[in-house]
Order: structure tokens, then sequence, then C-alpha cells
């Protein structure tokens, strides 16, 4: 019969030693060179980059301001089709204005009971000065503009939608920046008008032929 072994006399069990616990190490420190770099980065998105973004801007809020007096137009044409019967549009450029009329009694003008409603240009905005549109081909192509901002190929400076949405004429109203600045070529827009009532607004495009797009 085997004799068991008193749990006193067997020999003891040899556990692993426990793994070394890791060392500190210390942060990687960026080599100078790295520093100057970001540094020299930094400074000139800081001096370059932001001149660039106040350019961007304002052209984009050019672009807005201009699409403004678009919807305004176009605004005039639907209210012509919908109340049955002409509406006018008379340009004042050298108030940076424009009104709407409805023409209650069909007499062609717009009277002040007819009144729809008072317009003055954004402020960053202008009808194009003479001095801007000196030697530029309309939008057209056929001639060059004779410094004149509202260009309705019937004269003067009343446009009259009726109430077939159809336009009493063709032209277009050609707006710089206000003020003008260095380079207002860069920044010169039209918005087209058709007789079938259709609107359009186009940019200046020196390499196009019409110089417009």
């Amino acid at each position: 019969m085997a004799t068991r072994q008193s749990p006193l006399n067997r020999p003891p069990t040899r556990r692993p030693p426990p793994p070394p616990e890791p060392e500190d190490t210390p942060e990687k420190a960026w080599p100078m060179v790295e520093v100057v770099t970001a540094a020299v980065i930094a400074v000139l998105l800081l001096f370059g980059g932001i001149p660039q973004i106040f350019k961007w801007w304002d052209a984009a809020q050019l672009e807005s301001d201009v699409e403004e007096v678009y919807f305004i137009l176009a605004q005039a044409r639907s209210r012509a089709i919908k109340s049955g019967g002409d509406v006018l549009v008379v340009f004042d450029p050298a108030a940076r204005a424009y009104t709407l009329y409805l023409d209650k009694n069909k007499n062609g003008t717009g009277e002040p009971g007819e009144v729809l409603t008072e317009q003055t240009l954004p402020e960053a905005l202008q009808f194009a000065p003479p001095e801007v549109l000196t030697d530029i081909m309309d939008i057209w192509g056929g001639e060059t503009l004779d410094q004149e901002a509202v260009v309705l190929n019937k004269g003067g400076h009343t446009l009259i939608f009726s109430n077939q949405g159809q336009a009493s004429t063709d032209g277009a109203i050609y707006l710089a920046p206000n003020p003008a600045g260095d380079e207002p070529l860069d920044h010169l827009h039209a918005i087209q008008v058709f007789n079938y009532g259709h609107l359009r607004i186009a940019r200046y495009a020196p390499e196009n032929t019409p110089p417009w797009k």
C-alpha cells in the first residue's frame, strides 16, 4: 500500500520570475530644424494667406450682390405674369438705385401710386462708371459700350415686363465694384436681358469673343 506524502515534505513549486518593469523612456524631442520649418510655414500662411482670403471673400460677396439684383429683376417679371399687368423697372444709375412699378393705368410710366419697391444697390456695388466701360465691347459682341451702365436697345432707362413675361427690349445692365478699385475689370459683371424675358448673369472675360462668359 502506497504511503501518502505529507504536504509539508513536498518540494516547493518553482514559479517563473516576474517580468522586469519597463524603463521610463524620455519623449523624443523635435529637432530644431523641424521647429524652425513649422514656424516659417505658419508665418507664411499668416501674412501671405490672409490677403488672399480677403480677396476671395470680396469677390464672393460681389457675386452675391449681383445675384441679388438679378433675382429682383426676375421677381419683377414673375409679378407681371401673376398680376396680369406690366411691371416697369426704372433705373437711376447716378443714384445707384432702381424702382419697380405696377403699371395700373397702362400708360407706360411709373407713377407714385404704382410703386412696388424702391431698391438701392448693395453698398459694394455700383452701376459701372464711364471710366470702367471705356472701350469695352458690349455683351452682344456688336460694338463698344458708350460709357453707359444701363444699355437698352430701345433707349432710355426703363425696362418693361409684360403679363406674358416678355421684356420690352433686349439690353444689359453693367455692374462694377464700389469703389471701382485698381482692377475693376476683374469684377465687372452684366445682367443680360433678352426680349423674350430671359435674364442671364455674365462676367467680363477679355479672353472670350465677345468678352463675356
